[in-house]
């Protein structure tokens, strides 16, 4: 009796995991079997894959012999396609972008990627971190598991077996119907997540409702506390303000020397917007402290250290344009954006580069040096100046933002014309509604985003204040 027990037990459990199998093989949430496609679900599965990457990109990157790895937060993982490299003759690469990747975790997958016998170049993403006064930035933290051996064998198990893949096959399978015809996106195998609006299709490509949602995000970001006094040496105070920084980055210069690997580090350019929030909290003076401490640890450990988070003609193009922007928030770069970013540090010679039209790759990133450190930052800040006064209404915007943040009345912020809202706006109303985009006469009229209170949001062409859709 005891033994059909069991056995019928056995029998149970041994159905629902094939069931369970099954059903994930067939949807594959993240991609990495693709036994089935099944229209409709590349969305679905990017959105999955992202949500699990930390347990994803060491399985993807084990299976593959890359000679470049690019490692950064998720304006790497979106806007650096290592098949640009490989058009490019510079050999096979991965992308390792993360979101909210931290510096204590960005060396832990640069210690994975020295792992692989085939690696010849580090592509490293540093972001912003404030003063660190000797206490190493962590970031988010990786799971346990990350880049064991065993990984290789039990993230396809997982995949295969567990309830979140379930669970994530329900969600992909159940995003079908939501998700528009004419959007592509999805994770490759080499790590890039390829987005686009194909115009073909129907769709129009905007960033309203994504460039509404960050400004919140940062809204909410509150100030390090840490103010560095005004000094004209950049460098001494990096020394003070930046020890931890600048004693792991130049250890992981030193392991990719012995192991005779080229280690290329980057600031990635953000709109001035961002870099508008960084002077509100206080901090642009940390901010080029920060890029000091990086310059400094690049000199004295022989790499290189570019820097393309300033005031340039690209990241001060109108933000809400949506036929110019080259971001499609204030945060993350495009495609066309990361080629000329990987031609600029790499010197490739490409004049089939789709590089943005409107701006010149000669006057785009610098490679920072010690002695050019004063003038770089002093003609970033005239650029800010600039960058001011001709774009009134989005330095009153992000302020907006601001205010809302400290509890003040929302209001309208934007151009008029007779003293009505015409042109580029944003209004927010007391029940909780915000719409940024178009007015014509008092009302939203072209393309915008309307937020609710709820959150829901609608997104496309507006007519005398009625959406008429995307």
């Amino acid at each position: 009796m005891f033994r059909s027990y069991v056995r019928h037990c056995a029998l149970v459990f041994a159905t629902a995991l094939a069931s369970i199998a099954g059903v994930n093989a067939s949807v594959d949430p993240y991609g990495l079997f693709r036994l089935v496609e099944i229209d409709g679900t590349e969305h679905g599965r990017a959105v999955a894959f992202v949500r699990q990457a930390r347990e994803l990109k060491p399985y993807q990157l084990a299976l593959q012999s890359p000679e470049t790895v690019l490692i950064g937060t998720s304006r790497v993982l979106g806007g650096l396609n290592p098949s640009y490299l490989e058009r490019s003759g510079r050999g096979a690469a991965y992308n390792f972008g993360l979101e909210r990747l931290g510096f204590g975790d960005a060396l832990r997958v640069a210690e994975l990627a020295l792992a692989k016998p085939s690696l010849r170049r580090i592509l490293l993403e540093l972001t912003y971190q404030p003063p660190d006064l000797g206490r190493a930035e962590q970031g988010t933290s990786l799971p346990e598991s990350f880049g064991r051996r065993t990984a290789v064998v039990a993230t396809p198990l997982r995949a295969l077996l567990s309830s979140t893949a379930l669970g994530d096959s329900v969600r992909v399978l159940g995003g079908r119907a939501s998700t528009p015809p004419y959007l592509r996106d999805r994770i490759d195998r080499n790590g890039f997540r390829s987005f686009s609006v194909d115009a073909a299709g129907g769709g129009r490509r905007h960033n309203y409702g994504a460039a509404y949602k960050t400004m919140a995000v940062l809204a909410k970001r509150s100030p390090s506390g840490v103010q560095l006094r005004e000094t004209r040496d950049s460098q001494a105070l990096a020394r003070r303000a930046y020890p931890a920084f600048r004693r792991e980055l130049g250890a992981l210069a030193e392991r990719c020397r012995a192991r005779g690997v080229e280690l290329v580090a980057f600031s990635a350019p953000a709109h001035a917007l961002t870099l508008e929030w960084i002077d509100a909290w206080g901090e642009w003076r940390a901010f080029e402290v920060w890029k000091a401490a990086a310059t400094l640890t690049a000199a004295e450990h022989a790499f290189a250290f570019w820097d393309f988070a300033s005031y340039t003609p690209l990241t001060t193009a109108p933000l809400l344009n949506a036929d110019r922007a080259h971001h499609m928030d204030p945060i993350h770069f495009d495609e066309s954006v990361g080629n000329a970013m990987l031609a600029r540090m790499l010197g490739i010679e490409d004049p089939t580069l789709d590089a943005p039209a409107d701006f010149a790759l000669t006057d785009f990133g610098v490679r920072l040096a010690p002695e050019r450190l004063e003038a770089h930052f002093r003609r970033d800040r005239e650029a800010r100046d600039a960058y001011r006064r001709a774009r009134p209404h989005e330095v009153a915007w992000r302020q907006s933002f601001a205010d809302g943040a400290q509890g003040e009345a929302a209001r309208y912020v934007g151009a008029r014309v007779a003293g009505q809202r015409h042109g580029e706006g944003m209004m927010t109303w007391a029940d909780g509604r915000s719409y940024i985009g178009r007015w014509r006469r008092d009302r939203p009229d072209g393309r915008g985003a309307m937020t609710y209170a709820d959150g829901a949001m609608q997104v496309g062409f507006w007519r005398g204040g009625a959406f008429v859709g995307e």
